[in-house]
């Protein structure tokens, strides 16, 4: 969840930030301890990551987070975490450095043998540990190519002295053999009163009762829902009418209403027939991929696979490359084979990079950013970073100039 609401998303978090507290206690105290958060999008897994470091003064702090388009790059989730360490390579023993050195690239040599790397990074962590406790922090894990998950969850089975504490966001539903062994905590829904408590905080405008008790409906305890939602009502829809459902963003809806059967069927026939009206092709593309998601796992193979096309085809054609992948393995799921999306006329940034760039040149922080597109503050970054090398800038200052001039050449 994003970090830019001041603490917001902590409302109702005190025995999560207590749990929190204690690991970095222990850390100065020179102990280790891994950890597991699991909960569902917006439930304010990235806002406990945030609240973490923050309370981890005079400990070394390094982050890292999956990325969706490197989930089959083998060990690029470990090197983001350890490349701030990497100055302490020479003192590993030599089977340790190879092995590392080579899983990262920075040696000739075969396939590292897992186990080597595990150890490595083990020690890497530990020795870094040593100088000064060490706080590593990895958002949106489930998103982690395998070779770096299964050697932090090697890493997290064997912390023990080192002063080292290890914690991992994970968005559910995933399969839980991920970080087998690796101690977790599941970030629940808040309670009403904690929802109507955080509800009331972020309200730009004074809430009508029924208005109040349909976003709280809605929401379902999700902190990000809650903050979200009244932002796309109006001041007179929150004082006294109600904002149509597909209004709310159909994925913000999907995670409000999946488990509630017709009605979240009804919602997504809703946002698909209302997108249509409208010029915004990716969310409809977006619309249509969700509605077949839901459909598969309905068993509804038929109807999923009509949809899941859809869904493909449009985001295959707009270069939504993570969404267009992500529909074509639904669609294989489903029982139709697909073949790697085209890269023809491709625009030079991808839809999530466009949306990014221009948030960011209209002077949105990362966490802004991420709140509008529900993603984290740290997967932001990464789009920017691919936008500052395809627009040939070096500061986010240039992205408006660049992207008014790239639009004047008819890029």
């Amino acid at each position: 969840m994003a970090s830019s609401r001041s603490g917001a998303g902590l409302v109702g978090r005190r025995e999560v930030c207590q749990v929190l507290d204690d690991l970095v206690a222990g850390a100065r105290a020179g102990r280790s301890a891994a950890l597991v958060l699991r909960g569902e999008a917006g439930i304010g897994k990235t806002e406990l990551l945030d609240y973490l470091a923050g309370r981890a003064a005079g400990c070394r702090i390094v982050r890292a987070a999956g990325i969706q388009s490197e989930m089959e790059l083998s060990y690029a989730g470990l090197h983001q975490l350890c490349s701030p360490l990497l100055s302490g390579l020479d003192q590993l023993p030599e089977p340790q450095r190879n092995a590392l050195g080579a899983a990262f690239g920075l040696r000739a040599g075969t396939a590292p043998d897992p186990f080597l790397v595990g150890l490595a990074a083990l020690t890497l962590l530990a020795h870094a540990g040593a100088d000064q406790p060490l706080v590593c922090l990895v958002d949106d894990a489930q998103w982690l190519d395998q070779a770096s998950s299964l050697t932090l969850g090697f890493v997290g089975r064997r912390l023990l002295a080192e002063s080292v504490v290890l914690v991992l966001a994970v968005r559910e539903p995933v399969a839980r053999e991920s970080f087998a062994g690796v101690p977790d905590l599941t970030v629940d829904a808040l309670l009403e009163r904690d929802s109507r408590r955080l509800l009331d905080s972020v309200a730009t405008a004074p809430l009508d009762r029924q208005v109040r008790d349909r976003i709280l409906a809605e929401a379902r305890g999700n902190p990000l829902a809650l903050i979200e939602l009244p932002r796309r009502w109006t001041a007179a829809e929150l004082a006294g009418g109600f904002a149509p459902s597909w209004a709310l963003g159909a994925e913000a809806c999907a995670h409000a209403l999946l488990s509630q059967g017709t009605a979240a069927e009804d919602l997504y026939r809703e946002a698909i027939t209302r997108l249509e009206r409208t010029r915004v092709r990716v969310n409809l593309a977006r619309a249509h991929l969700l509605y077949g998601e839901w459909l598969r796992r309905e068993d509804r193979l038929a109807d999923a696979r009509e949809q899941l096309t859809v869904a493909y085809d449009m985001l295959s054609r707009f270069g939504a490359e993570a969404f267009a992948e992500r529909a074509r393995r639904e669609l294989r799921a489903a029982g139709k084979k697909v073949g790697e999306p085209s890269v023809v006329d491709r625009p030079t940034l991808t839809v999530q990079e466009a949306q990014v760039a221009r948030l960011a040149g209209d002077g949105l922080t990362n966490p802004e950013i991420g709140a509008r597109l529900f993603l984290s503050p740290h997967t932001v970054d990464w789009h920017l970073r691919k936008v500052f090398s395809k627009l040939g800038i070096a500061s986010r200052r240039e992205i408006a100039a660049r992207l008014a001039q790239a639009a004047t050449a008819g890029s």
